[in-house]
Formats: structure tokens, C-alpha cells, sequence
């Protein structure tokens, strides 16, 4: 054995080096990157703290801020639909459209909700589908009392299409409007 490490001695630096290496690049390179990475967690975490302790420190602010809202969505409660129930909206504001639609003397052929979308905690926003026939003036009626009812229907999108139109603007008109209705469900606290 002596004899062994004995021809190794004029190589003992290059053993030396060797083992250098060999401990920079499985332990000192990992624990390099390893350092990194929770140096970029840190920095990240210190951040989010800093976020997180700006919003604490301004709560009264933004306490104001919801007072503010609140006031004026009260004001402003009168243009949305603010039946307690889902069912019970959906049937006031159907009722409310086929109102304007037989006033207008059109006969309605379907009007259906085509989903919602929540705004805020308070606050969706629906989607109706409307199809009706009738003569110009069905036409001209509807969308003007569509869009001066009061809670707000609001069209979107709108389709007309006719047959035999003549030049005095009589015939039989088919239409689909797409419209947006708001319904308020009152504070939840």
C-alpha cells in the first residue's frame, strides 16, 4: 500500500485539484444555487410584507372609499332590478321587456337569460335573448322603450331583418336583441 501512495506523490497537487473540483461543482455550485433561490424568495416575501402592511395601514381609507361606493350605489339603486330571489328578478325583468314588447304591439317569440356574470359581491350583470316579429313601428317602439326603462335594460346587440318591406317602411320585421339587465342583491355583511 505504501508503495502505491508512494508513486502517487509527484501527483498529489492534481489529486488535490482533483478533489477541488469535485467538492466546488456537487457542493459548492448547489449551494450557490441554492443560496439564489432563497435569496429571490426572500426578496419576493419581503415585498408581498410590504404590500400586505400598505393595505393595513390605509384600511381606514379604503373604508371610506367603500362608505363613498355604498352611498352612491344607493343613490344609483333605482336603475338596477333589486328583487330579493333570483326567480323573482328573473320574472320581473321578463315581465318588465314583454310589457314593452306588447305595448309596442310585437309579438314576442322567445326571451331567455343567456347567463351572468357577478360584478361585484352586489352586483350581476345578465344577459337576455330577445326575439320578436312586427311592423316598423313595433320596431322603432321597442327599442326606444327598451332603452329608457327604468331599472336599465341596456342592448347590446340587435339583429332586424324583413319581408316585404315596402317604401312607406310597412312590412313584417323579425328581430333579436341582445340585452343587459343588472340585478342588485343587496348588501350580504
Amino acid at each position: 500500500m505504501k508503495g502505491y501512495l508512494g508513486n502517487l506523490t509527484p501527483y498529489k497537487h492534481y489529486i488535490f485539484i482533483l478533489i477541488a473540483l469535485v467538492v466546488a461543482n456537487y457542493v459548492l455550485v448547489p449551494l450557490s444555487e441554492w443560496q439564489k433561490e432563497q435569496a429571490s424568495t426572500l426578496s419576493l416575501l419581503s415585498k408581498q410584507q410590504r404590500k400586505v402592511k400598505a393595505l393595513i395601514d390605509n384600511k381606514e381609507h379604503f373604508d371610506l372609499l367603500q362608505l363613498e361606493v355604498n352611498a352612491e350605489l344607493k343613490k344609483n339603486e333605482q336603475y338596477l332590478f333589486s328583487q330579493s330571489s333570483e326567480s323573482n328578478f328573473k320574472l320581473i325583468a321578463q315581465s318588465t321587456i314583454e310589457g314593452v314588447l306588447n305595448d309596442a304591439g310585437c309579438t314576442i317569440q322567445r326571451i331567455g337569460f343567456k347567463g351572468n356574470t357577478a360584478i361585484t359581491n352586489d352586483i350581476n350583470r345578465w344577459v337576455l335573448e330577445l326575439r320578436y316579429q312586427g311592423d316598423s313601428e313595433c320596431m322603432l317602439k321597442t327599442t326606444r322603450g327598451l332603452e329608457s326603462l327604468i331599472p336599465i335594460v341596456n342592448i347590446t346587440d340587435f339583429n332586424f331583418n324583413h319581408r316585404g318591406l315596402k317604401k312607406e317602411g310597412q312590412g313584417s320585421f323579425n328581430a333579436q336583441l341582445t340585452a343587459t339587465v343588472w340585478h342588485y342583491l343587496g348588501t350580504q355583511s
